[in-house]
């Protein structure tokens, strides 16, 4: 738009309607402000406004701006300088540049890569046809297609197709990555560019070589892309002619990534003892394993929990005062964070309120229910519960109590876990109660029967045809337990629904490469629906053999498809009694009918205890996917107190909220040569860390503060004027820390009649000031300073050096009281 405008103008006022032989156009300072789109549905009014800004004696120059107006709303998009010319020297490509490409790669993969980062290239803008890099270098080169792309309507003439220069600013681009690919993630767009040059051609090749460099800018971190220049040449490879030359070209990053809603959320395994089991065991193995383990009453829940982690659960309190609970916790509990149903009873109901206003935060789906003691129905209709609490704190009335129980009778489930707590509550009407330490006591309530089998036979196969000494051994256990073992000669003679045990991978995996003939075995009892318990040996929890493992994914795999009954059973050790016990158990639950939605399928016995997994929610690594540093875990300590280098910095380009302290290195680090280190004690924080943090300004917005006062620490051998103890103030980058590495040039002793916090606002002001006034101004006594801004720091510092030299100061500043700048400072306010 600014070529075709500058050209009209200048073909109309200057060439007098006759083109020179040769010319062409030069961009300077290109700011590329808002993107500009076209929509076909909103109206909308789009312009170019050319202005002259300067002449001289060879060219003049002119200032567009592109501009849009949409629903009285006017917004600049690009704004820069352009001008013509027609006496220049023309530039050739350098020497060997024009030579095929080496090992290039096609373009096309490059747009289907960096497709994914958000730059979505239409076909008409794909012009890049061969891209040549090499890993680790600024420098590429690649062919671009010059035809124009194909339109309905005619087409004006372009030096350069618009097509063409959008391809050279993206390579221009790509040049930053050194030769890789950018990652997925921001997107970077033009910002500045400095100088476009692009010479009137009539003639194009069909293709061009574009030759295309990046440079650091000196400021800010080597490792983002805004903080590099880009430089690209187009040349006709016929005879080395310049097609377009861009220079300086910054970016600027923008985020493409849209809120996908919930976060994944990770999860771990979580093993625990099996309740059922221990319940099911004939001498009181639950009161035993409390004790061994040192397992608590809130244990016992969560056991009763991660048996059943959707389960509905009933809390009652015989006494009426009672407002305590032992389900709901302070803290969250994942374990019990998945109960579908909790149900709170007490008779009082002033006990009710308060305690629906202590737990309805902590629990916000629970139920409060009023405990009638009187009736013997349903505590909460149509419901029955999987846990019930019943706590009694002192002596209740023995019918409210019995009454109290018929109740629970008839709201348990079969199968369900009542737990009683405190004085004498008996649960014996209920089911075979198991009492415990602390007046606790439990069971779990059968209402259906269990299928009795006179004489329960399972059929032992070995898939490797050897029966060894461990399993015999543990067939031997199993006899004695009841079990009739049959010893089929042909496992292909296996009825379909049989109990199978397969006990060969407590001596070594098989299932890492089966052979045909194990595979036909497997085929055969996944056929014929067989239910199969397949015992390994230090597969899970403490891994020993994770070869043993493989069997289990594989039965969750044909689980999944076709829902036969498999079952898994990892040892601790491949014999002993407590091995023979554990397959007894799984054999008893293989058994029974498959009544329950939840089956368990995988058991784990280690200490003589039956054990089963669940997926627990892992927050602390679900927190880790935010980018964000409010999404992170924070903690409170001393700084000063750290052996490694803390320091403020911002996280995230533009955003305040992301400015945080982190380790500089996980460990102590030496301390280089010629270096101090100083213990921070005040640091002065500047405008310019303000604006580097919002991105205004180019610099490391991780390394925040430019000046500090504080006491050395350390001090390097060769440095000699310095020792450790002194108090001194520190000039260099990321002051704000509890310690600050500096060369020891920029540290300096200060009197002991200065405060840190005095020495810590000195040197960027006033060696911004000294620079200023005496290097760029040559200050001397007798001349005149006007000082703009004189409010601030560097205007208060650069009055105090002016009158120091012993020249007249005069300040432009109107928001400095008159009084303060004359009775303090002795300075001519202007107006």
């Amino acid at each position: 738009m600014a070529v075709e405008a500058l050209y009209q103008v200048t073909k109309t006022l200057q060439w007098e309607e006759k083109e020179p032989p040769r010319y062409r156009f030069r961009f300077r300072d290109i700011r590329f402000l808002r993107a500009l789109v076209l929509e076909e549905d909103e109206p909308a009014t789009y312009t170019l406004s050319l202005t002259p800004v300067r002449g001289g004696s060879i060219r003049d120059w002119f200032e567009f701006r592109v501009c849009s107006t949409k629903e009285s709303v006017y917004t600049e998009h690009c704004t820069g300088l352009i001008t013509v010319e027609s006496d220049y020297d023309d530039k050739l490509a350098p020497s060997g540049s024009l030579e095929p490409l080496q090992l290039a790669t096609p373009a096309s993969t490059i747009y289907k890569a960096v497709r994914e980062s958000g730059y979505n290239y239409g076909p008409c803008f794909q012009k890049h046809l061969l891209f040549e890099a090499t890993m680790g270098k600024t420098e590429s080169r690649s062919t671009v297609a010059m035809d124009p792309p194909p339109s309905t309507y005619e087409q004006s003439f372009y030096p350069v197709h618009p097509s063409c220069i959008d391809a050279c600013f993206y390579i221009g681009i790509l040049a930053i990555s050194k030769g890789d690919i950018p990652l997925v993630g921001a997107v970077h767009v033009p910002q500045i560019l400095s100088s476009l040059v692009i010479p009137m051609r009539r003639d194009q090749p069909a293709e061009a070589i574009a030759l295309s460099s990046a440079r650091f800018l000196g400021i800010g971190r080597e490792d983002l892309h805004r903080n590099y220049g880009s430089d690209l040449s187009l040349y006709d490879p016929r005879d080395g002619s310049l097609i377009l030359e861009m220079e300086g070209l910054t970016t600027r990053d923008i985020e493409t990534s849209e809120e996908e809603g919930s976060k994944h959320l990770f999860t771990h395994l979580a093993w625990e003892a099996d309740l059922s089991v221990l319940l099911s065991a004939p001498e009181h193995k639950l009161r035993q394993f409390l004790r061994d383990t040192g397992k608590t009453t809130q244990d016992l829940i969560d056991l009763v929990a991660h048996k059943n982690p959707t389960l509905k659960v009933l809390e009652l309190n015989l006494s009426p005062k009672d407002t305590s609970s032992l389900w709901v916790q302070d803290k969250p509990n994942p374990i019990r964070a998945a109960a579908s149903h909790y149900t709170f009873a007490v008779s009082d109901p002033i006990t009710l309120v308060t305690a629906q206003g202590l737990y309805s935060a902590q629990a916000p789906s629970a139920q409060f229910a009023l405990l009638d003691v009187i009736k013997t129905d349903a505590i909460v209709p149509g419901v029955k519960f999987d846990l019930v609490i019943i706590k009694a704190l002192e002596s209740v009335d023995v019918t409210s109590r019995d009454r109290v129980l018929a109740s629970v009778a008839t709201s348990v489930e079969s199968g369900g876990i009542v737990m009683a707590v405190g004085h004498s509550i008996p649960l014996a009407t209920l089911g075979s109660a198991q009492p415990l330490d602390d007046n606790v006591s439990v069971v779990q309530v059968q209402t259906a029967e269990k299928v009795q089998v006179p004489l329960p036979t399972a059929s032992f196969i070995s898939l490797t045809g050897t029966v060894h000494e461990a399993s015999s051994r543990i067939l031997g256990r199993i006899v004695q337990s009841g079990w009739n073992i049959q010893k089929p000669a042909d496992p292909t003679t296996i009825t379909t629904g049989q109990v199978v045990l397969v006990l060969d991978e407590l001596v070594s995996p098989i299932m890492v490469h089966p052979d045909p003939k194990q595979w036909d075995t497997m085929k055969h009892l996944i056929r014929n629906q067989c239910k199969v318990l397949w015992v390994t040996s230090g597969a899970h929890m403490t891994v020993t053999n994770p070869n043993a493992a493989a069997i289990s994914g594989f039965f969750r795999s044909i689980r999944a498809e076709e829902g036969v009954r498999l079952v898994n059973l990892d040892v601790e050790q491949p014999t002993g009694d407590a091995t023979g016990l554990a397959i007894v158990s799984c054999l008893e639950i293989l058994r029974q009918p498959e009544t329950s939605a939840q089956l368990e399928s995988e058991f784990v016995e280690r200490g003589g205890v039956v054990h089963v997994s669940r997926l627990l929610p892992d927050w602390e690594i679900t927190k880790l996917q935010g980018h964000h540093p409010s999404d992170r875990k924070t903690e409170v300590l001393d700084i000063h107190a750290s052996e490694t280098i803390i320091n403020m910095g911002a996280e995230r380009l533009g955003d305040m909220d992301s400015i945080h302290y982190h380790e500089l290195t996980a460990e102590p680090t030496p301390l280089e040569e010629g270096y101090v280190e100083v213990e921070v004690y005040a640091a002065g924080l500047n405008y310019k860390d303000v604006v580097v943090t919002m991105g205004i300004v180019p610099g490391d917005e991780r390394e925040l503060g430019g000046e500090a006062a504080g006491i050395i620490t350390k001090v390097s051998p060769a440095v000699t004027w310095l020792r450790v103890g002194q108090r001194v103030v520190v000039f260099t980058p990321a002051t704000v820390s509890n310690r600050v590495r500096a060369r020891a040039a920029r540290v300096h002793a200060i009197p002991d009649w200065m405060s840190f916090e005095e020495a810590a606002t000195l040197c960027c002001v006033y060696l911004t000031s000294i620079y200023s006034l005496f290097d760029m101004a040559d200050v001397k006594a007798g001349k005149t300073v006007l000082i703009h801004s004189a409010a601030g720091g560097v205007g208060i510092a650069s009055m105090q050096l002016a009158q120091y030299a012993g020249a007249e100061v005069s300040s432009s500043d109107a928001g400095l009281p008159y009084y303060a700048l004359q009775n303090q400072l002795n300075v001519v306010l202007c107006f």
